[in-house]
């Protein structure tokens, strides 16, 4: 390979232009049944762009009171380096309310607002590959998994006690966590769609090094946004059974 084009395929893989697509697992490559869908996402931060969401987490809302309140949820089975997918489940409407993202080895979850989980809202008809979106969401920092001066709580156990010296907000706080369990409940300065999926999603997520506030930056929906995601899939899932019904 000439020097010129091995510099080229570098920068594009460094700067995020040039990303290599995971296979779809076996069990994902074929619908379940007629009515079975796929819902595709993207969820970006807005500082940082190329900062993709691995993982997003959907509710299937069986009534509209059910927003930012819903008693279940399902985690995203699939990532392509773009799109977080969700394959295999039930028509029905669907909203996206947080997202997990890693940065070097380190996992990052942000809890929707109210407004961001609206945005993403959808309903998903039998046998569609629907696409929720294109989002890119402001995360403002509520807390760690060490420092209990920005939680109320932890959910974490000690043998001894064990201080650390966090910095948030550019003050320094020096935290003492106790032998024994404390409870994690609320996520502070926050709207109800965000306290109830927190405490509904942290165990799931407890192993992330911070948790935020995930709030709407901006978000494409329209068909510009749609056809990129469509075209996307269609190389992604093209030695698969959903192929027939990508359009």
């Amino acid at each position: 390979m000439r020097p010129f084009y091995f510099l080229l395929l570098l920068f594009l893989f460094f700067t995020g232009c040039f990303v290599m697509t995971q296979k779809v697992p076996q069990y994902l490559q074929q619908p379940e049944n007629q009515k079975s869908t796929i819902i595709g996402i993207k969820v970006q931060v807005k500082n940082n762009p190329s900062l993709k969401a691995k993982r997003v987490v959907f509710c299937r809302l069986q009534k509209s009171s059910d927003m930012y309140k819903s008693p279940s949820c399902v985690i995203s089975n699939y990532w392509d380096g773009e799109y977080a997918y969700l394959i295999n489940e039930p028509p029905g409407k669907y909203v996206a309310v947080a997202a997990e993202f890693t940065l070097k080895k380190a996992r990052y979850c942000s809890y929707f607002s109210e407004e961001m989980i609206k945005e993403t809202e959808l309903t998903v008809q039998k046998g569609e590959v629907a696409f929720l979106g294109d989002f890119r969401v402001k995360n403002t920092m509520a807390g760690s998994q060490y420092a209990d001066e920005i939680f109320k709580g932890a959910l974490t156990k000690l043998k001894k006690p064990k201080s650390y010296t966090k910095k948030h907000d550019n003050v320094t706080v020096r935290v003492t966590l106790k032998p024994g369990k404390l409870k994690q409940t609320t996520l502070k300065e926050s709207d109800k769609a965000q306290q109830h999926y927190f405490s509904m999603l942290y165990q799931n997520f407890q192993g992330a090094k911070y948790h935020y506030k995930g709030s709407y930056a901006t978000g494409q929906k329209g068909e510009s946004a749609r056809s990129q995601f469509i075209s996307r899939a269609k190389e992604v899932f093209k030695d698969t059974s959903w192929s027939k019904v990508i359009h």
